[in-house]
């Protein structure tokens, strides 16, 4: 009984550190997307101030004509 409950034990420790490594990777692999994402909303800012800036320019570019 005593070497059941040894085995028991080991393997409670061994999937508790498979699910605390996959616990890991897992928050690793959001941070590498929450970069991504975060690169890819700035560069939406960018050209949407961009295009809203153009067409204000064209449009003081046309009255002015």
């Amino acid at each position: 009984a005593h070497s059941f409950a040894l085995q028991r034990m080991w393997k409670v420790k061994d999937t508790v550190k498979t699910v605390r490594q996959f616990c890991l990777i897992q928050l690793e692999i959001l941070k590498e997307k929450e970069v991504k994402i975060r690169k890819e909303f700035e560069e939406c800012k960018l050209q949407q101030e961009f295009l809203t800036k153009t067409l204000i320019d064209l449009k003081h570019d046309y009255k002015g004509e």
